[in-house]
């Protein structure tokens, strides 16, 4: 897949959610997920891994989720920036992930970077993106497109397939 397409998807992302490195922590979810979570307010620790097994989050259990968030806290502290900044990047990873996949599985360039162009934009996206606690929905994509992928491009063996259900799996984790 052209290098010029996935950073022009990458630059896209950037341009749509910029303005969300000067928001601030949101009551509404982030607070009760993030700010307020002793489990992820200490940051990543043998604590923390506990919490995130066996301790629901707000809105379910989600322990990758909150061993992210906790991750974020440990190289970035309370900065709501950063953790925005986060969301942003992996929603970018993610859009170049669907372009690759879609174009190594179809061969179609063009219609490929459409559909990955639609699914970095379109405006459902804004809230995995815009709320620090909807990196849930960004990460679970982000393993779903790496599970089909390794589903596509394994062939029939059962290293692929493991590999492919342990993907999909983990992206589970993420979101309830």
């Amino acid at each position: 897949p052209s290098q010029v397409a996935q950073a022009a998807l990458a630059a896209l992302c950037f341009a749509i959610y910029h303005d969300t490195l000067s928001f601030e922590f949101l009551a509404l979810g982030d607070y009760p997920a993030i700010v307020a979570r002793d489990a992820v307010r200490i940051g990543l620790n043998r604590e923390t891994l506990g919490a995130a097994l066996f301790q629901p989050a707000p809105g379910g259990w989600q322990p990758l989720t909150t061993i992210s968030h906790a991750l974020a806290i440990t190289l970035f502290g309370s900065n709501p920036a950063a953790h925005h900044a986060v969301n942003v990047i992996l929603h970018a990873f993610a859009s170049v992930l669907a372009f690759r996949v879609f174009a190594r599985h179809s061969g179609l360039q063009a219609a490929s970077f459409v559909a990955a162009a639609l699914f970095a934009a379109h405006p459902l996206q804004t809230e995995n993106v815009a709320w620090i606690s909807g990196r849930t929905a960004t990460l679970s994509a982000l393993f779903a497109l790496l599970a089909l992928d390794r589903f596509l491009s394994g062939g029939s063996g059962r290293k692929a397939f493991w590999s492919g259900l342990a993907l999909l799996l983990l992206g589970m984790l993420f979101n309830p």
